[in-house]
């Protein structure tokens, strides 16, 4: 298992990179845990957060009905959700 995480991690920071190509990756703080750099954690949210607006949210339209979302995407995202928490 570890060349498939050593992989996970190396597309991550890759991905990252392209995102934050000015360095500036949002940095989740709290107030009592204070940090001056991104953590991989941090990072990770980058990219996901980048995933699923261009996958999920990307042709928004103006219509005020809700969108209707089909059975495998909503246990998909609850799937993602629920590895991120």
């Amino acid at each position: 298992t570890t060349p498939c995480l050593f992989g996970t991690f190396s597309l991550v920071t890759l991905l990252a990179n392209r995102l934050a190509a000015d360095g500036a990756v949002p940095v989740a703080q709290t107030a009592w845990y204070k940090k001056e750099q991104a953590t991989f954690s941090d990072v990770l949210a980058l990219v996901r957060r980048h995933l699923w607006a261009s996958r999920y949210f990307a042709n928004s339209s103006s219509s005020h009905q809700p969108p209707q979302f089909e059975p495998d995407l909503v246990k998909r995202l609850l799937d993602c959700l629920a590895m991120a928490a």
